[in-house]
């Protein structure tokens, strides 16, 4: 039995015109929002915090649509923005686990 990594979300610390399209579900334009706003402010930690909960909920939604790649490249990039959060790491890691047991 395979499972899926364990969703990352958190509640955001953003404004709500930065984190509207998170709460919304719309990860692909969250994290766009998100890395616009690290380019703007690279030093906010609360930015990188959750423009890397938005690649670890996208690296979890892609793993559940079958599409491994996608996913590692998002676990990777959750880890870039907060490598801090072990939560990041495990999800990868079964990923990659999953990927060789396959």
């Amino acid at each position: 039995m395979t499972t899926a990594p364990v969703a990352c979300s958190t509640q955001s610390v953003l404004p709500p015109p930065v984190a509207c399209f998170y709460r919304l579900q719309d990860l692909h334009y969250a994290i766009a929002d998100y890395e616009e706003a690290l380019a703007l402010a690279p030093w906010d930690w609360s930015v990188r915090t959750q423009l890397a909960v938005a690649h670890c909920d996208a690296g979890v939604a892609a793993f559940r649509s079958k599409q491994a790649p996608k996913a590692l490249k998002h676990f990777t990039r959750a880890i870039e923005c907060n490598p801090k959060v072990t939560r990041f790491y495990v999800c990868r890691a079964t990923l990659q686990h999953l990927r060789q047991v396959q």
